[in-house]
């Protein structure tokens, strides 16, 4: 009983150490949820972001085009106009044109970079599903513990009750015993006086028995002698 007592103790020492473990495995895939959660909001913070960049550079690519078109224009109505103005109209066309290039440059950046913060968001999201596999797991795992350390707990309290049932057992007879050998002096000598009794009245049924055996002697002698007698008389 004290080796099942101590296989279940140290049992319940590992289920502990595993379940402290399992605990913490929990805490650390809590904190990289919270930390892929906070991943995920700054993605999409900068996905907004680079939106609105591109809707700002849209809208100045459009104002710009208003700008040409507006010196086209006026350029038009001067009928023929001056060559500073056609000068100046082609400065404006080459500017627009790097501008657009560089908007154009822009957009491919901002797009390369909104597809790789959407690469990276679901990666995150394949990453905090996996966490959410793992914490189920490990869930699962923790519950298989808590029902092992009940079973070997329940385990414990039986063995221990089986324990002091056999302590109280083992005292009642060591107290028995002590009884015996208290009682054991007396015992002998009532034994030693009821063979002393029993040797007594066997000598006096053999002394009965000897009586016994000359009265009934005497007795075949008198109905002898009533025999004798009786014939006599006839």
């Amino acid at each position: 009983a004290e080796a099942v007592l101590e296989q279940c103790v140290q049992r319940c020492n590992e289920i502990k150490k595993a379940t402290l473990a399992a605990l913490n495995e929990k805490v650390r895939v809590r904190e990289e949820e919270e930390q892929n959660t906070l991943a995920m909001e700054a993605a999409q913070a900068d996905l907004s972001e680079a939106s609105k960049r591109i809707e700002e550079e849209a809208k100045r690519r459009d104002a710009l085009d208003e700008q040409i078109l507006e010196a086209k224009r006026k350029l038009e109505e001067a009928s023929g106009g001056s060559e500073g103005r056609r000068l100046e109209l082609r400065r404006l066309e080459e500017e627009l044109m790097m501008e657009g290039a560089m908007l154009e440059e822009m957009k491919q950046k901002l797009r390369g970079e909104i597809q790789k913060r959407k690469d990276q968001e679901g990666g995150l999201k394949r990453e905090m599903a996996k966490l959410k596999s793992e914490r189920v797991d490990i869930e699962t795992h923790q519950n298989t513990l808590q029902e092992e350390a009940r079973r070997l707990r329940d385990e414990k309290e039986a063995a221990e009750k089986r324990t002091k049932q056999r302590t109280v057992e083992i005292e009642r007879l060591k107290r028995l015993h002590e009884s015996l050998d208290k009682k054991e002096p007396m015992l002998e000598k009532e034994e030693a006086r009821l063979k002393q009794q029993l040797s007594e009245r066997e000598g006096r049924s053999e002394a009965r028995n000897s009586n016994i055996i000359a009265l009934r002697a005497e007795v075949e002698a008198l109905q002898g002698d009533i025999g004798s007698c009786r014939g006599s008389l006839d």
